[in-house]
């Protein structure tokens, strides 16, 4: 298998008010590992997790913490059957195409969620 497309998000040298900033940056990188990643869908879930993993922060809201936890653990919801290998490659490896494609749906509905709910936070701080 080829490796899965590295995509670095620098978030810790951008100075913001937004208390969202580096959940949002972790997950748009994993959309966008998603969208242009090789391989079948689960490959590039394989990936996008690696993002995920990043974005679960305390101070997120509750609703896409909830979320992401639930992902988190469908992703990683099989033991291996084999020394050496994770449960993320267990999951993905006996995982349907279907559901990694409504899976990879769920990303990007979340990080889109996130997303609007920090324009609202954006413009508060400049109508202030």
């Amino acid at each position: 298998m080829m490796a899965a497309p590295r995509i670095v998000a620098h978030c810790w040298t951008v100075a913001t008010n937004d208390p969202y900033y580096r959940a949002r940056a972790k997950l748009s990188a994993a959309v966008i590992v998603l969208a242009t990643g090789e391989g079948d869908v689960r490959w590039r879930l394989h990936g996008a997790y690696l993002h995920l993993v990043g974005a679960m922060t305390s101070d997120l809201p509750a609703e896409i913490r909830k979320r992401l936890l639930r992902l988190q653990q469908r992703l990683t919801s099989k033991k291996p059957k084999h020394p050496g290998v994770g449960r993320l490659s267990a999951t993905l490896y006996r995982m349907r195409l279907k559901t990694g494609v409504a899976l990879a749906k769920e990303i990007v509905s979340i990080e889109f969620d996130l997303r609007i709910r920090g324009r609202g936070s954006e413009e508060d701080a400049r109508n202030a």
